[in-house]
């Protein structure tokens, strides 16, 4: 799977301008809401029994998330468990990067500018 950069996610929709504080929390949310969106679908295929599978190999702590250790062995249980793994990643990406430029632009209003 490849690495979602942020300078380039964030320039993709439109935010290449923020300062690096912002673009630092504009990043890390969109990752969060990328996260749950993926932990959804794939608990949706792979079933609920899957989350506490999960949490058991990668040591999640449900208040503190995961360390890097914890997410490489995330990354790879998902990857042997489900090769299609990475295509979903793209495929949610896909999905909120058209989904974030729609509300900004309703929010902006149609006559501006990303």
């Amino acid at each position: 799977m490849k690495d979602i950069s942020a300078g380039l996610l964030l320039s993709e929709i439109g935010l290449a301008a923020l300062k690096p504080r912002e673009a630092q929390i504009a990043y890390g949310l969109l990752m969060e809401i990328l996260q749950l969106r993926l932990g959804s679908r794939v608990a949706q295929i792979l079933g609920p029994n899957w989350a506490d599978d999960f949490a058991r190999v990668t040591g999640l702590d449900r208040n503190k998330g995961l360390n890097a250790e914890g997410e490489r062995r995330g990354l790879e249980l998902l990857e042997q468990t489900l090769p299609e793994y990475g295509l979903y990643v793209e495929e949610e990406l896909e999905r909120l990067k058209l989904e974030f430029v729609e509300r900004l632009r309703a929010a902006l209003g149609e006559g501006e500018t990303l």
